[in-house]
């Protein structure tokens, strides 16, 4: 699925270890994650990977985002957070079965770097409650109900730029 993860090389050169979810794994259970997320963090081309993988919704990116997890500092698990939102609009239902609505809905994705406008948010919102409604009625209709709330909380008490 994540070609481009086959491509990017983690460490030194010499080390030749891939940047794939089972890469990562490997190395978890090796490692404390959070030596794991810091040899990622070394290069930025090695965590962009992994937030793409974890924004894809592929099972084996969303061990690596919960492995990662009890590693990761503030900036990295708010990066984590952000590819669990993206992952919200690839598939709803795994996303949220996998991380609950307070993660998966505590971010709008990797847009939520910059200061945004109210029009940019209320897109950003809107997508992510049609991602929810493609979901059947009879699935999460509590976790679905509570994410949409923490959309729309973020909506209303955020600063916008102008």
């Amino acid at each position: 699925m994540l070609l481009l993860a086959a491509s990017i090389l983690v460490g030194s050169p010499a080390s030749q270890q891939r940047v794939t979810a089972a890469a990562i794994l490997a190395d978890l259970r090796q490692r404390h994650a959070t030596s794991v997320v810091s040899s990622l963090l070394e290069s930025p081309d090695a965590w962009n990977t992994v937030m793409k993988g974890v924004a894809s919704a592929d099972p084996d990116w969303f061990k690596v985002a919960h492995g990662l997890a009890s590693g990761a500092d503030a900036g990295a698990g708010v990066d984590l957070e952000m590819a669990v939102s993206e992952a919200l609009l690839v598939a709803p239902e795994r996303t949220l079965r996998e991380f609950g609505y307070a993660m998966a809905c505590s971010r709008l994705g990797f847009d939520d770097l910059e200061l945004l406008t109210r029009a940019k948010v209320a897109e950003l919102v809107e997508k992510r409650a049609v991602a929810l409604s493609r979901m059947p009625a009879s699935l999460l209709p509590n976790v679905k109900k509570q994410c949409l709330a923490q959309l729309r909380q973020q909506q209303e008490g955020r600063q916008y730029a102008h």
